[in-house]
């Protein structure tokens, strides 16, 4: 988790840097991005303002959504994210995303590093959230025509399947495709199992494998995903 997702996170922090600003009283570079996250929507500044905890409906959510703005707003300031931000944007803009569709991508990818993430949560893992905005820049053009075009790859290239598990690829991309464009994660491979519970290691492997050759995941995704399904199924 980023540590700005982490400070703002807590009631009295985020609180009090609204008040701070309220009073127009100096404020760290933290809190700047707060700031601008809290500009962008001000209902739930205003929610945090005018609640004495956490504990009213509504709040949590309020500081859930606004750390991790806070924390996309620091990221594409910093030198490191910026070139992959630009390419990302130009990308889903030639593609017609609105920038609320770019947002909510950019902040999946922030919440699935804090919340979804297997890892020390003091600890944030920069070099995951640059691959996944990455692979965000090579799904825009994302549609069925190319669909196909992977479908036939699939069955030319993936001979080490059997027949009877050439479904696997059908299964993925109707789960994928089902609430629009995001990246390949944990819960396609939740349906991969629920569909081919037989489904072995080398099989899910090689279909990885070409998922990631066809740049759909990055490595250290790759990784991840296949070292959650050789968990228990029952942790799936």
């Amino acid at each position: 988790m980023h540590p700005i997702t982490a400070r703002f996170l807590s009631f009295s922090s985020s609180k009090k840097t609204l008040l701070l600003l309220q009073k127009g009283m100096p404020v760290d570079s933290e809190e700047l991005c707060f700031a601008e996250a809290a500009k962008s929507r001000l209902e739930l500044a205003e929610l945090i303002l005018n609640s004495k905890s956490s504990k009213p409906e509504g709040v949590q959510r309020a500081l859930f959504w606004l750390s991790l703005k806070a924390t996309l707003v620091s990221l594409q300031q910093n030198p490191m994210f910026i070139p992959i931000f630009s390419e990302t944007e130009s990308a889903l803009l030639a593609e017609g995303a609105t920038a609320e569709q770019m947002e909510s991508l950019f902040l999946s990818c922030l919440f699935e590093e804090a919340y979804e993430s297997e890892h020390d949560f003091s600890v944030f893992d920069a070099a995951f959230v640059l691959e996944s905005i990455q692979t965000l820049s090579h799904l825009a053009s994302f549609d069925e025509n190319k669909l196909e075009t992977l479908r036939l790859d699939f069955e030319k290239n993936i001979k080490t399947i059997p027949a009877s598990q050439q479904s696997i690829f059908n299964t993925f991309f109707n789960e994928f495709f089902e609430e629009g464009l995001e990246i390949p994660s944990e819960k396609h491979i939740e349906a991969l199992y629920a569909h081919s519970p037989s489904l072995d290691e080398a099989e899910l492997s090689a279909f990885l494998d070409f998922l990631e050759t066809k740049k759909m995941i990055g490595p250290l995704r790759k990784q991840k995903l296949l070292s959650k399904a050789l968990q228990p199924k029952e942790s799936l």
